[in-house]
């Protein structure tokens, strides 16, 4: 019987020890990721766009370009910059983050020629998506036109107050007129705009000059030309579609953003001030 015993155990034992050895090299082949640097690389990288229509992420195409920085296992990965050409032959660069591949994080896309916007913020999984406030800078980035830059003062506002772009509903109708500064002036924009970027601005009866209604990167974006009594032009960015026409008179309450200008239809150039805008009214 004790022979039986120990015959047991030292066939248990054995088995555990062909266990162990059978796991050791295992563990052994466990390699650490490769990790390389790179210059003008080519390699083709998942990119994607959005629908303009349905605004909703189309699928990923292979766009062939030449990486910089850093590779994980041969994929981009960490910090890059990727150099491309779109189907109409249009140079175009992305600089920024990268994951599994493809531009995941904080990053920029570029393309060549002053009429793009440019697409400044978060990406995930090859495709750009701006928060609220990546938005409303990204549509000041257009160099001939309508350029200009958020102020800090201007960014924690649109983040500490999104549901005001647009107002949604009554108690965020109370909120906006709560924040509004009743001291600013056109006038005193057209000065020094920075003092006003921390709080709404009220304006009434103004002539719509030009409206057009567009998608971009998964939202809708109204943009509205106005102008007041005194010939003050009011160039306002408003997150959403509106019943609004050309020709039509408004009351606006919105965020100012900064001075700038844009080049008209008789060749002359006009001043503007930028607005976000928060309540749009025809009246």
């Amino acid at each position: 019987m004790k022979q039986g015993l120990l015959g047991i155990l030292s066939l248990s034992l054995a088995c555990l020890l062909i266990g162990c050895a059978s796991n050791a090299p295992k563990q052994e082949q466990m390699q650490e990721p490769k990790i390389e640097t790179v210059e003008d690389f080519e390699i083709a990288i998942p990119v994607r766009g959005w629908d303009d229509e349905s605004l909703s992420p189309i699928a990923p195409s292979n766009q062939t370009g030449l990486y910089t920085g850093e590779l994980t296992d041969g994929k981009p990965s960490g910090s890059g910059k990727f150099v491309s050409e779109n189907g109409e032959g249009l140079t175009w660069t992305y600089t920024g983050e990268f994951k599994n591949g493809t531009f995941h994080g904080q990053g920029m896309q570029v393309f060549d020629g002053d009429d793009y916007l440019k697409s400044i913020g978060t990406f995930q999984n090859g495709l750009f998506t701006p928060t609220l406030v990546e938005l409303c800078a990204a549509m000041g980035t257009r160099e001939n036109d309508m350029s200009f830059e958020l102020t800090n003062a201007s960014q924690q506002f649109v983040n500490d107050h999104k549901n005001l772009f647009p107002c949604g509903d009554a108690a965020a109708v109370q909120e906006a007129i709560t924040l509004t500064n009743g001291d600013a002036s056109y006038k005193a924009f057209t000065k020094n705009i920075s003092p006003y970027t921390g709080s709404l601005y009220a304006a009434n009866s103004l002539s719509v000059i030009q409206i057009v209604e567009n998608p971009c990167w998964g939202y809708t974006v109204t943009q509205i030309n106005a102008m007041d009594y005194y010939g003050n032009v009011y160039y306002i960015i408003y997150n959403g579609t509106t019943d609004i026409y050309q020709g039509d008179t408004i009351n606006m309450r919105a965020l100012p953003l900064a001075n700038s200008s844009f080049h008209t239809t008789y060749g002359g150039v006009a001043n503007c001030v930028m607005f976000f805008g928060s309540i749009i009214e025809r009246v």
